[in-house]
């Protein structure tokens, strides 16, 4: 059987939970063959004889069997009650809060993001760098305690002191709290950023794991980079989603017979 795209609308989704071509690309094994096993039985002359069911059933089967292995190595396949497919979930590569530096777990995920790819060689991950308030945190804190420290190397003073003539300068007029941790969350929450710094640190991110990518054999062609989200629930990571081709590959079938000379009518249909 040759797959072909038979029109606009994409039957594929509605039987199955999953684009066509999404669908094709998480299918195909390293030869880029999908293989089908469809039961059927019954006389072809008879007019209710239909296979349509039969081989979305079968297309719906195998689409479960071939993603829920690979998939599981870095993420989850979430289903409906009907069992078709509702999304892939995979799990992001993770970073120390404020910082551009991968978790163990991180590590981990690229790792497995590498055989993930070996066993699926048409599929594509787009990567998006993840910043939230919890990295602005960090970042605030990383450069008070750079200010506390040129503080005390300067006026030859304790960190306590320093604290206290920070907090005298950026909040002048109110009254110094005596308990040097409420010095500091007050120091921290008025600690300014530049704009740049967060979207600086997703796009560090971003080439931290196109890095790590390159050193465990992903070709970084098969990575594309999304754009810096800000979300409040982010936590700090470069989240991953499996994307559909953008543009078809040609079919190797008509590439083989137009090879061997053999006419080929004109379709619309797009391989």
């Amino acid at each position: 059987m040759q797959l072909v795209r038979a029109g606009s609308r994409d039957e594929t989704q509605a039987h199955t939970g999953l684009p066509l071509g999404l669908l094709t690309t998480l299918m195909k094994d390293r030869r880029g063959d999908i293989n089908l096993s469809i039961p059927i039985g019954g006389r072809l002359s008879d007019p209710r004889f239909d296979l349509r069911d039969t081989i979305w059933s079968a297309v719906r089967t195998v689409a479960i069997n071939a993603l829920t292995l690979p998939v599981s190595w870095i993420g989850h396949v979430r289903f409906t009650p009907d069992s078709r497919i509702q999304r892939i979930e995979i799990d992001p590569v993770t970073f120390e809060p404020g910082t551009a530096t991968l978790t163990p777990q991180g590590v981990d995920q690229v790792g497995r993001l590498a055989a993930f790819l070996d066993q699926l060689p048409d599929a594509r991950l787009t990567l998006t760098p993840i910043v939230s308030p919890g990295d602005a945190q960090e970042l605030r804190r990383a450069k008070l305690e750079v200010a506390i420290d040129r503080a005390m190397r300067r006026e030859k003073i304790s960190r306590e002191q320093a604290t206290a003539r920070l907090f005298t300068e950026k909040l002048p007029g109110q009254l110094i709290p005596d308990d040097p941790t409420a010095r500091l969350n007050a120091l921290l929450e008025r600690w300014p950023l530049s704009t740049g710094e967060l979207p600086g640190l997703g796009a560090e991110r971003l080439d931290t794991v196109l890095a790590e990518a390159k050193r465990v054999g992903i070709d970084t062609e098969r990575l594309a980079k999304g754009q810096v989200s800000d979300r409040d629930d982010g936590g700090s990571q470069v989240a991953i989603d499996v994307h559909e081709p953008e543009v078809p590959r040609p079919s190797k079938f008509r590439e083989a017979l137009r090879k061997l000379g053999v006419p080929l009518k004109p379709r619309e249909a797009t391989p």
